[in-house]
């Protein structure tokens, strides 16, 4: 059947628009009438193939495609030429261009129809992308670089929303950040002049009902001798408020070291094991009636998770002659680390001495016996003593500090305000609760369970009995 193409119309569709490296659309929208050659429109689907040529005779066509199935409707067709076969860039060089329609099995309609200036927009890709800029010029401001696809400037500032830039760069309102954007949580922080910023983690604020690490608050730690003279570490150190003192003997004496250590007393401090490098807080005990003396003191910590019992023991008799609780380590507001001072005895003469850290497995049956009047110290000197035979596993144990400077070692737990109460004691406004871990225990401290000296008493009576000796001990069996 021979059909007849009329031309209504050939537009270029701009189906979207960006400012910045826009993509034109490779599509014509053409609209055309199919009639008989007896002039009767037609409703029906059929096969059109389209061509583009750059003279209106020639045989080589620039472009081509078939579209199977064009509805027409009235004799009314519409088609987007570039919809099956891509409209490459090389087609429209600005010069004059022919579309030639073929219906069917018809031949090629003629004459070929001059795509007039408005497909011509095809070419505004060249100047709506900066990549493709053929003849851009440098301004006098700005310089592009070798590749073309780059501008640059060595000299000034630039100003986004603002007339009068600072610095390189000065923007003034919000922006986004492409590329390299970080993950979620996390923010741009600075690392000062010269140096890219990067995306770091946010420091997660623990919950009020977690581990106590979430706020500061007062707990109270305690030291305990019989020796005659004894050197310890009180507990809290510069964050405490005042010790208090209690003896299980007639008398006994306690005092807070303040100033220079005098010449004797610095000897008794092992170079090697432990060293004062700033402001400590060191308490002097005496105790001279075969009694036990105790002082406590309150302080303002952030800790909690651990505990530290600490045991000076005299090699020979295996007697416990000092202590030390707290839920802190001995260096915690006293000046220096873990390795600065790694226990709470002054005193402490390695020849003489041994000291001991007590595995918290039995801490729970400990503080189930505290009461006002009875401390943990003086439940553990009363009714407890050490176990040398047991071989308990040390796993590390945290260290958490109030660092005023922010010099000191340690993850950063939070930045926090500084309460008013605890102003009394801490001299900034805002402090860094910082958390570290004590891996290991010096070789000469060593880690031992408690027992409780009533099995001690049990095991020793079945030890009586089974050697035949009365449980009193006073006569033999025959």
């Amino acid at each position: 059947m021979k059909f007849i193409v009329i031309c209504i119309s050939v537009l270029f569709i701009i189906l979207s628009f960006s400012f910045v490296l826009a993509e034109v659309p490779k599509m014509i929208n053409y609209q055309g009438k199919i009639t008989t050659p007896q002039g009767a429109l037609i409703d029906t689907t059929i096969q059109m193939t389209f061509a583009i040529y750059s003279d209106s005779i020639g045989t080589d066509s620039l472009w081509s495609e078939a579209q199977d199935s064009v509805k027409v409707e009235k004799g009314i067709f519409s088609v987007l030429l570039g919809g099956v076969n891509a409209l490459p860039d090389t087609v429209f060089t600005g010069e004059v261009r022919y579309l030639s329609v073929k219906v069917g099995d018809d031949s090629e309609m003629t004459p070929r129809k001059a795509i007039v200036s408005v497909a011509y927009a095809y070419k505004s890709e060249y100047a709506d992308t900066a990549e493709y800029a053929q003849v851009a010029m440098s301004d006098g401001d700005w310089d592009p670089d070798t590749s073309g696809i780059n501008i640059y400037r060595l000299t000034g500032n630039v100003g986004i929303g603002t007339p009068n830039p600072q610095g390189k760069l000065d923007l003034n309102g919000s922006f986004a950040v492409a590329g390299d954007e970080g993950t979620s949580g996390q923010v741009l922080t600075s690392h000062g002049p010269g140096t890219n910023p990067v995306w770091t983690e946010v420091i997660a604020v623990p919950a009020d009902n977690s581990v106590s690490q979430a706020k500061l608050k007062t707990v109270i730690g305690e030291v305990s001798t019989t020796m005659e003279s004894s050197l310890l570490a009180l507990p809290g150190g510069e964050y405490g408020f005042y010790p208090q003192f209690k003896t299980s003997g007639d008398i006994g004496v306690g005092a807070i070291m303040l100033g220079r250590f005098t010449s004797n007393i610095k000897s008794s401090f092992e170079p090697d094991h432990m060293n004062l490098p700033n402001y400590s807080t060191i308490i002097l005990l005496s105790e001279r009636d075969n009694g036990t003396l105790y002082a406590r003191q309150r302080y303002v910590t952030s800790s909690g998770k651990d505990y530290w019992i600490f045991f000076l023991i005299d090699k020979d008799t295996k007697g416990i002659l000092a202590g030390y609780q707290a839920p802190d380590h001995p260096c915690y507001g006293s000046g220096g680390d873990e390795n600065d001072i790694p226990h709470p005895f002054g005193s402490y003469d390695p020849e003489k001495h041994e000291v001991i850290l007590v595995d918290n497995e039995i801490l729970p049956e400990l503080k189930s016996k505290v009461t006002s009047k009875r401390s943990l110290l003086t439940i553990i000197n009363e009714e407890y003593e050490i176990d040398f035979d047991s071989e308990p596993v040390y796993e590390p144990r945290e260290i958490i500090e109030i660092d005023e400077y922010g010099d000191k070692e340690g993850e950063i737990l939070k930045k926090i305000k500084t309460p008013e109460w605890a102003k009394i004691l801490i001299g900034k406004d805002e402090i860094y609760l910082k958390r570290r871990l004590v891996e290991t225990l010096p070789d000469y401290i060593s880690y031992k369970k408690l027992k409780s000296k009533s099995e001690v008493v049990a095991e020793s009576k079945i030890l009586s009995i089974n050697a035949g000796v009365e449980i009193e001990g006073r006569s033999h069996s025959k």
